[in-house]
Parts: structure tokens; sequence; C-alpha cells
């Protein structure tokens, strides 16, 4: 990884212990230009859209535990399903599903370079515990860093599309 995209990783982390939500980090990531992976290595990602940021990506970085330096075995095991229980002859499709804690094995001495420390990936993890455990309703109404909006538009919110009803706003794709 170079050492362009490690400073991405460092920052996503930093934002998040920062308050930043996961949208917000997209949000912002986004806003200020810098490439999401599949932009940034297309080689790497040929199937994947360069639509910039999702929540998604950077909830994956969140939880990849390889930026601690350590390589990680067996985070995904590959279960073959029948395309059709009734019908065997229709065959199988392999799917990825997420292993048992039990069976995730981390090695004992680090593979390669540590983008963040375990202390701040550990922190980051319990962080996330957190904000699950007062469920829904409780981290909606705490206080948070949101980013901040890129223009203020003085009709905002007064003006209805035409197509759908609804009040536009900046980015209003009517």
């Amino acid at each position: 990884m170079g050492d362009f995209a490690a400073a991405v990783v460092q920052r996503i982390f930093e934002m998040y212990l920062a308050g930043w939500g996961r949208k917000a980090i997209a949000e912002q990531l986004n806003r200020d230009g810098v490439p999401c992976p599949s932009a940034h290595a297309p080689h790497q990602n040929r199937h994947r859209k360069m639509d910039g940021w999702q929540h998604s990506t950077i909830v994956a970085i969140l939880e990849n535990p390889r930026y601690t330096g350590y390589a990680i075995y067996g985070r995904w095991q590959k279960v073959e399903e029948l395309l059709d229980p009734d019908d065997v002859a229709a065959g199988y499709i392999a799917r990825f599903r997420r292993s048992p804690q039990a069976k995730i094995v981390r090695s004992r001495e680090p593979a390669h370079p540590a983008l963040v420390s375990v202390e701040m990936f550990t922190a980051v993890q319990f962080e996330k515990r957190k904000r699950r455990s007062g469920g829904v309703a409780e981290w909606s109404s705490r206080s948070r860093r949101r980013a901040p909006k890129e223009r203020s538009y003085e009709l905002r919110g007064r003006i209805k599309c035409g197509i759908c009803d609804r009040k536009m706003g900046g980015g209003c794709a009517a």
C-alpha cells in the first residue's frame, strides 16, 4: 500500500475516534477529492464502480485488522449452497460468509508495516460497539460532528421539485 493510501486509512481511523460517523467521513473524503480505493487502484478493483467513498467502504476499513500489521487468516469462509434445494442438478453457488471468531487466526509477529496501532484499532472497535449498544435512537440523538455543508442556499427547502414533489436542496437530481 502506498504512502497516500496509508495516510487515508490513518485519517479515517482518526476521524472516527474524533467522533465522526462513517457517512460523514465518506462525505468529507468525497468533498476533499480523495480518490476511493477503486479509483485509486482500478487494476485491483475491476469489479467495482469508481463512484466515490461509500459508508460501507469506511466500515470495511475500520473493521480490517490487517492495518495493524499482522496477517489475519480465516476471516471469511467459502460456503456452497444449492441454487434450488428441490433440484440438485441445478448446481451450487459459492458464497463467502464471515467466519466465527474462534476460527480467525492472527500471526504472532507483524507481517508488514502497521498503518494504525493495535491500540487505535482496538479503540475504534470499542467505539463502534459503544455506538451500537445504545441503539439507533440513542446514537441518533447524540451530538456528533457532521460534515460541513459545501454551500448554503437561501431557497433551500422552500422550492418543491416538479417531478417528485419533494423539497429541493443543493443536491436535487431533477
